[in-house]
């Protein structure tokens, strides 16, 4: 809101506007990365949080660099093609951040922290042992492009419609 307030007004330097400009840029689009809207407590394991998955090991790196780099090595096109073919189901004309982070992070409660994750952390944290590291499966690494792709296709669209109507 801060950052909107500099874009549309126009006594704003370009300065001040070209950074509004990457703020709301950088914001809109990592809030629909669901480990942007939350983390992940335990009392022994994250009495402070998980940081966003990135307490989290994994086979392969942490669990929010894994979901920062979903779709890594993927040819833009073929996702830009796919995205398209899924947009039909998106609510694109919805501008407001505050439920782009709801979703965000109804996501990331029921799909991309699993049962499984939970209680193991759980059962690590209640037995005092270390944090437990998660091989993901490839049927995990499959939903988790998918909800990538479809989360990045609806930050751009949401946010090209949040520029249209706000700084006309």
């Amino acid at each position: 809101d801060f950052n909107t307030a500099i874009l549309s007004n126009g006594s704003s330097s370009a300065a001040e506007k070209a950074i509004a400009l990457c703020w709301v840029l950088h914001l809109g689009a990592d809030i629909h990365q669901p480990l942007h809207a939350g983390a992940l407590y335990s009392a022994d394991l994250f009495p402070d949080g998980d940081r966003g998955g990135n307490g989290i090991r994994t086979d392969d790196g942490t669990l929010h660099s894994r979901w920062d780099a979903a779709l890594a090595g993927q040819s833009i096109s073929e996702n830009v093609r796919a995205v398209l073919n899924e947009r039909i189901l998106w609510d694109t004309e919805n501008i407001n951040w505050e439920q782009w982070l709801a979703e965000s992070r109804e996501i990331l409660l029921d799909q991309v922290y699993t049962a499984d994750m939970v209680s193991q952390i759980q059962t690590a944290g209640r037995q005092n042992q270390s944090r437990p590291q998660f091989n993901l499966s490839p049927a995990y690494i499959e939903q988790m492009q998918s909800i990538a792709r479809q989360r990045l296709g609806l930050s751009g669209i949401r946010l090209a419609n949040w520029f249209d109507r706000n700084l006309n």
